[in-house]
């Protein structure tokens, strides 16, 4: 799976393209730049997390990030007369525009490493057992070590899908009327499975 990841962007044999800086424009200082996530990435398991806490934080921040998109339309609507409730559409669609940029730029980087993890394990295991003989012996050299990855990164994804879900609701909680548009397939998928969850 090491060069099978899906993205818009073209891919370098054994590398993936990652980054969405635009998904925390005005929200932090110093925007993720696009990096080039190689098999290697995935085992730095330290790096592997660096770049997950960095492109959660816009999740980390969403309740703060809600409150002033809400006080600054308000304040708008003062200003020029409006009801207060104007403006509030649009300004949920661009929040979860946001938020689903920084899903799939999770989701990417999450199903790309654990992808090329699981095969190069799988392909471990299989040469042992050819190796020796038998389907019952000791791990090969380094396969204890890649099971534990494998685990670690197997279990980012249930760590993924509860941030998303908490994320979700301080989403709904300012946006109660808001639903996922139609075209977004994946993003419903996300919506649906959190109110799920509950």
């Amino acid at each position: 799976m090491t060069d099978h990841a899906s993205t818009s962007q073209s891919i370098a044999p054994g590398s993936l393209p990652f980054g969405s800086a635009s998904a925390y424009a005005d929200t932090f200082l110093s925007p993720p730049r696009q990096v080039s996530v190689s098999p290697a990435t995935c085992y730095n398991l330290s790096l592997f997390k660096d770049l997950m806490k960095q492109y959660r934080k816009l999740d980390d921040t969403i309740v703060t990030k809600l409150n002033r998109a809400n006080a600054a339309r308000r304040d708008s609507n003062r200003t020029r007369g409006v009801a207060s409730t104007d403006g509030q559409e649009e300004m949920c669609l661009a929040l979860w525009q946001e938020m689903i940029a920084g899903y799939e730029a999770r989701q990417k980087l999450l199903t790309y490493c654990t992808g090329v993890v699981d095969e190069n394990l799988s392909s471990k295991r299989k040469a042992h057992i050819e190796a020796v003989g038998v389907t019952r012996s000791s791990p090969a050299l380094g396969q204890f070590e890649e099971e534990v990855l494998a685990n670690q990164l197997h279990t980012e994804q249930s760590v993924e899908a509860i941030i998303r879900k908490r994320s979700l609701e301080a989403f709904k909680s300012s946006c109660k009327f808001f639903k996922p548009p139609p075209s977004e397939e994946r993003a419903r998928g996300w919506w649906e499975a959190a109110n799920q969850a509950k």
